[in-house]
């Protein structure tokens, strides 16, 4: 049995790493397709500044004056027909709004 079937939410970064500088990288389509194959909707969450308080390379966080900021967008189901690619696409796209969101929100 998976932990979405125990009714866990799970955790995925789709860029599959962390950014150097912040820019939000390309997706990847591993976490469109386990929603797809599990039926269940993305939760876009956009993370803002974490790369300088736990920069790539680190596994503990580092003293910072970067803010950080975390912005929860509306779940994002899949179409009828909807490939992978078309899934992560508009995933990516609603996260990048988010940022937006946050930038002129400041």
């Amino acid at each position: 049995m998976s932990l979405l079937d125990e009714g866990w939410n799970v955790l995925l970064y789709p860029e599959g790493t962390r950014s150097l500088d912040g820019s939000l990288g390309a997706f990847k389509s591993g976490a469109a397709r386990l929603c797809l194959e599990a039926g269940v909707p993305a939760a876009p969450v956009g993370l803002y500044g974490t790369h300088a308080v736990i920069p790539r390379g680190r596994r503990l966080p580092v003293r910072s004056r970067t803010r950080v900021c975390v912005r929860f967008g509306q779940p994002i189901a899949a179409e009828a027909g909807e490939t992978s690619h078309g899934l992560r696409d508009r995933m990516r796209r609603r996260v990048s709004e988010l940022a937006a969101d946050w930038i002129l929100a400041r």
